[in-house]
């Protein structure tokens, strides 16, 4: 459970400086406003659609590009609540106000991390989710978000913001758990299981091997779970991705693609 007393207290009120802005995230760590991936480039790769998928809130891009490209039942899941509330303030905007809206809300997050001391906010609070409407309330005065680059690839196109308008209706499931804790909280099995780039803060070949496998069972026939690293960190991912190969070859393929930006590693059950 939320608990607006504990979360106020990772912050300093001295230099308005949060505790648990540094990695690895945390229950309260302030969320992207978009993410840093390729999410075209991922979506191309992993044709979702018509899939039931399992991804990271993140900035709330990865499951809106899921939604983009046509994947059917899209859930949630995140360590943190700001990453939550980012995602149910998009897609609240998206299902119900027009794109210049959309980017308006995305400048004034950049320039003012404090979501709810904004004019955006307040003018958009109303149709956000009441848990998160919520959430931004009570965490006044502390950040919601991180401030330093909107990744313009990240944002919806025109053509594709009406696209995501008539897809996005309501609020994703969302799970609020870490990704050492996810396997025990899942009730269902997925197509895909997408990662993001979480695990290059933290790539060790045995914790990865111990989360593939926690993650097994929730993958349908065929299913997928998909590693994303940036290139700015492909020495001892990519070892570890290698590694994988042999340590899951009895259950499945191991697919490691390099691409210009950003690397994938793509688990695919045999």
């Amino acid at each position: 459970m939320f608990d607006k007393n504990i979360a106020r207290s990772q912050y300093n009120p001295e230099n308005g400086e949060y505790k648990l802005d540094a990695m690895p995230f945390a229950a309260y760590s302030p969320a992207y406003i978009v993410s840093n991936e390729d999410l075209r480039a991922a979506m191309t790769v992993l044709q979702p659609r018509g899939a039931d998928v399992l991804t990271v809130a993140g900035s709330g891009d990865q499951p809106l590009f899921y939604k983009l490209y046509g994947a059917n039942v899209v859930d949630t899941f995140d360590v943190s609540l700001c990453a939550k509330a980012m995602m149910d303030i998009k897609t609240a905007i998206i299902a119900n106000k027009p794109r210049e809206v959309y980017l308006n809300v995305l400048r004034e997050f950049d320039k003012n991390s404090v979501v709810a001391n904004t004019p955006a906010f307040r003018d958009i609070q109303a149709i956000c989710p009441p848990d998160s409407r919520v959430f931004v309330q009570n965490m006044a005065g502390c950040k919601i978000c991180r401030s330093g680059g909107l990744y313009t690839d990240s944002v919806p196109f025109a053509s594709e913001y009406d696209i995501l308008a008539k897809n996005v209706r309501r609020p994703f499931n969302f799970h609020w758990v870490g990704l050492d804790s996810l396997g025990g909280r899942l009730n269902q099995s997925y197509d895909q299981i997408y990662l993001s780039n979480i695990l290059q803060y933290k790539c060790d070949f045995e914790y990865v091997f111990g989360v593939v496998n926690s993650l097994r069972p929730f993958l349908k026939s065929n299913g997928k779970i998909v590693l994303q690293v940036s290139a700015y960190f492909i020495g001892d991912e990519l070892k570890v991705f290698n590694k994988l190969k042999d340590a899951v070859a009895g259950w499945a393929r191991v697919n490691v693609m390099r691409g210009k930006a950003q690397d994938m590693c793509i688990l695919q059950v045999r």
